[in-house]
Formats: structure tokens, C-alpha cells, sequence
């Protein structure tokens, strides 16, 4: 049976043995920052989560135009555990169509956070011509479940700030992985793609991005929807992903807070399993942003793993 979904679903599976470990169990966990209640306090957010043997459900966000003309598409992805990570390689039980649009998203996919309403927000993006007039459908078959979300721009209701926003947070950070100060930067959830660069199974793999909350190039939001002047940004909140690639990656840290201004965050990642790998970073302000919309972006790195 297939179900086609939006937003959610409401589960009932019975649970089953397993452990993770605690770094997995506590990404996206940190959501009180910035004065977001946890969502667990919410009874209906909670109620689909078990703490393991459930599936993981694709989400489309919206859609945003780019000055090119062209579309973009952002999606989510929601594992209905809390604590079990799920592994859905790309293939017959993960794809997108048409064809040409696969390959982008995820494999790997996180539990349940506490934050962000218990979803991975903008895991990736798909960039569609303007005039395009089909849907993007992204599918995923787990637990004997088969879910599928069309991704489509028709519907003004579904369409998306992603660089700047008269909200909480109303800049979406530059990222940049390059160590050359020239290199390519990228903001918002499209962001920028590094490498790929060569690591060893279970020898650390040193990372870092280089991060500015007010981009020089931004165009200075100069008040909020109840009229309050805003000061430059200076922070950002840096949540790491392990995004396609089979074994396990354990980061030295799975959230850094930046303070300050632009600066340079540095991290490791450790690889279980010989493969390609692709990681994300996802930098936001403040989580209050998550309710808003905007403004965050995205970074991918990667990474090539040998023996």
C-alpha cells in the first residue's frame, strides 16, 4: 500500500530491541535556545514517536524562486523514532522521479529530534526550471511502508523565504569549507558542496566551516513584523549530519554555537565503514526561526573513505 503525505502520519508499530549511541540519541535535542519549548511538552507533536520500530516518512516544505528563474524545492524527512537512526540506501526503496532529480537526498536518517517539531528540516533541495509543470515525488519504502510526497510550485501557499525574512532570525548565514578566503561560499538551503575529501576508517577526520551570521552581501533587514530595529548577527548554531554513506560517522561534536561574529568552527568525523560519504551542516540563528521559516542554510562535505 502506498500513502501519499504532506506533513505526518500516525504510526502504530511494535517496538523493537536496539541501542544507539547517546551522540545519536542527543542530535537536535539542545531546542530550548533561544526560548523554544521543547516539543515534547505538546502532547499531539509527540504522539506519532515510539522509541524504535517505526518508519521514516519524506516531507516537501515549499518552494522558493531563485533570481535565474528557476524553482527551487525543499524537503524534510520525519523518522517516527526517537531513538533509532534508519539506514534506506538510494535505490527501489529511495528515489525520487523524474529521474533526474534523484540522488540528493538522504540515506541516513536521524531520530526524531526534540526540536524542529520531530522532523530533519531541509535535508536537501531540488532546483526545477521555471516553467516546469510536473511533480517532483520523492519515495521511501521502510518497515513494509511505502510513503511518497510530491514536491511541486504551484501552490503559493507552499512558497518559502530562504536568505532573509522579517522573522526571529532574518539572515541565513554564508558558509564556507573552503580554507581559501576566495573560495565558494553558499547561503541558505541549497548552501555549498565541498570536496570530496580522503579519510581512513576510524581515524578522525578533521572538519571545519567557516561561518558568517551577516554576510556582507545580505541585504541589511532593518526591523521585524512589530517594527523593532535589529542589531547585526552574530550567532549561529551548527547541528552536524551524517546524510548519505553506509556505517556509522561519530562527530566530535553534533551541535557547535558560534558567538561573535563570522568565525571558523572545527570538528572531526570518524567513519566505521570504507564508502562515499556526504555530510551536512545546518546553520541557524536561533530555533525560533524553525517556526518562521526562515532564514538557515545548509553545507555539504564530501568524503571519500578507504581502509
Amino acid at each position: 500500500m502506498r500513502w501519499v503525505c504532506c506533513l505526518a502520519a500516525l504510526v502504530m508499530v511494535l517496538p523493537l530491541a536496539g541501542e544507539v549511541t547517546a551522540q545519536q540519541q542527543e542530535l537536535g535535542l539542545r531546542a530550548s535556545r533561544g526560548g523554544l519549548p521543547h516539543d515534547h511538552e505538546f502532547a499531539l507533536n509527540i504522539a506519532p514517536v515510539r522509541e524504535y520500530g517505526q518508519p521514516v516518512i519524506p516531507v516537501f516544505e515549499g518552494w522558493f524562486p531563485n533570481p535565474d528563474g528557476t524553482i527551487t524545492l525543499t524537503f524534510e524527512y520525519f523518522n517516527l523514532n526517537s531513538q533509532e537512526p534508519l539506514d534506506v540506501p538510494l535505490g527501489p526503496d529511495n528515489f525520487i522521479e523524474p529521474s533526474e532529480f534523484d540522488g540528493v537526498q538522504p540515506t541516513h536518517f536521524h531520530p526524531a529530534p526534540l526540536c524542529c517539531n520531530r522532523r530533519h528540516l531541509s535535508s536537501f533541495i531540488v532546483t526545477i526550471p521555471g516553467d516546469y509543470t510536473g511533480d517532483v515525488v520523492w519515495t521511501l519504502r521502510s518497515r513494509g511502508q511505502t510513503y511518497s510526497v510530491p514536491g511541486r510550485a504551484l501552490h503559493e501557499a507552499y512558497r518559502m523565504d530562504d536568505l532573509e525574512a522579517f522573522t526571529i532570525s532574518p539572515v541565513a548565514p554564508e558558509l564556507r569549507f573552503d580554507p581559501d578566503p576566495d573560495g565558494p561560499t553558499g547561503r541558505g538551503r541549497a548552501g555549498v558542496t565541498y570536496g570530496p575529501v580522503e579519510a581512513t576508517v576510524g581515524v578522525p577526520l578533521p572538519i571545519s566551516v567557516w561561518v558568517d551570521p551577516q554576510p556582507a552581501e545580505a541585504t541589511r533587514v532593518l526591523g521585524t513584523y512589530e517594527g523593532a530595529q535589529m542589531e547585526p548577527r552574530t550567532t549561529s548554531i551548527l547541528v552536524w549530519y551524517h546524510h548519505q554513506g553506509p556505517g556509522t560517522v561519530i562527530f566530535g561534536e553534533t551541535e557547535t554555537v558560534l558567538e561573535g561574529g563570522a568565525g571558523e568552527v572545527r570538528n572531526t568525523a570518524t567513519f566505521s565503514e570504507p564508502g562515499e560519504y556526504l555530510l551536512r551542516v545546518w546553520a541557524i540563528e536561533n530555533y525560533r526561526a524553525v517556526d518562521q521559516h526562515c532564514c538557515w542554510s545548509n553545507g555539504y562535505i564530501r568524503v571519500n573513505v578507504g581502509l
